[in-house]
């Protein structure tokens, strides 16, 4: 019976030893927007600490045109939860993205203007991230519009 008991005890020690550690809460928010140029793979690369990606499938999505991808200006802010916003100038949306193993997946694309937008600019705020853009203010969220002022 004591062995038994000596056993239950180290088992539930080794358990607690393995039960993942959580740092909550996390703010995964970028203070400033990162304005990055695509090179002629279609690629952006950040400063340290921001991010690197292919944005080849981002313009197809926007203009149906993957190959004229070089030189391009991309905007990109990350929000609290962690979710990527992209848009660029010329874009008729913002493209909001969540990390997903090793990419950024679409979590949803919204639409801003049907004419484009002409100077995009992001900032982050309290509820949210902001969109500038040709005298308007937008506000978005992972869900989506939430106000245009």
């Amino acid at each position: 019976m004591l062995k038994k008991m000596f056993f239950l005890v180290c088992g539930l020690v080794l358990m607690a030893g393995c039960s993942s550690v959580v740092l909550k809460p996390t703010d995964f928010s970028w203070s400033y927007e990162s304005v990055m140029q695509s090179d002629s793979r279609g690629m952006i690369k950040g400063e340290p600490k921001t991010i690197s990606c292919s944005v080849k499938a981002l313009f197809f999505a926007e203009t149906q045109d993957s190959v004229n991808v070089a030189e391009k200006t991309i905007r990109v802010i990350r929000d609290r939860d962690g979710f990527y916003f992209m848009t660029s100038p010329g874009f008729k949306n913002v493209f909001i993205f969540k990390s997903d193993d090793g990419a950024l997946k679409l979590h949803k694309q919204v639409l801003i203007s049907e004419s484009g937008l002409t100077a995009p600019a992001f900032n982050r705020r309290d509820n949210g991230i902001e969109l500038a853009s040709d005298g308007n203010l937008y506000l978005l969220n992972k869900n989506g519009l939430i106000t245009e002022k």
